[in-house]
């Protein structure tokens, strides 16, 4: 299973506030979610609901995941949006949509990549790990 695939899976759970299960996620637990649907734990203390700064958060998951270039986006990649501070994270489709959060209703496929906003960041899910 890719991560997309596994965020896809996802689409339609609803937002709730330190949710991390299908039940209801929230924004922080989204992507350790899909990994956890692919076997792969990436934050087991729950760290990063604690975490509000992009650069603390990810400290605490960089040995899973790889920065890479915007341009060299594929399906699979977390792509972080937002200015001095992350406002959204999602998965991007093959479809080239992001998969993630949409303003605290629902996990939804639905913002086109590359678009009008500010890329923080793009991360690569290592598959070593």
């Amino acid at each position: 299973m890719e991560l997309w695939e596994a965020a896809r899976a996802l689409v339609g759970t609803p937002w709730l506030e330190a949710g991390c299960t299908e039940r209801g996620v929230d924004c922080a637990h989204f992507v350790p979610l899909a990994c956890r649907r692919m076997g792969v734990e990436i934050d087991p203390e729950n760290r990063l609901s604690r975490n509000r700064n992009w650069k603390s958060s990810w400290r605490l998951v960089s040995r899973y995941f790889e920065m890479q270039p915007v341009r060299d986006a594929r399906p699979g990649d977390v792509v972080a949006i937002g200015g001095r501070a992350v406002e959204y994270i999602g998965v991007l489709s093959p479809a080239g949509k992001l998969i993630g959060i949409a303003e605290k209703r629902a996990v939804a496929e639905e913002l086109t990549f590359p678009g009008s906003y500010t890329v923080i960041g793009v991360f690569r899910l290592c598959r070593s790990s």
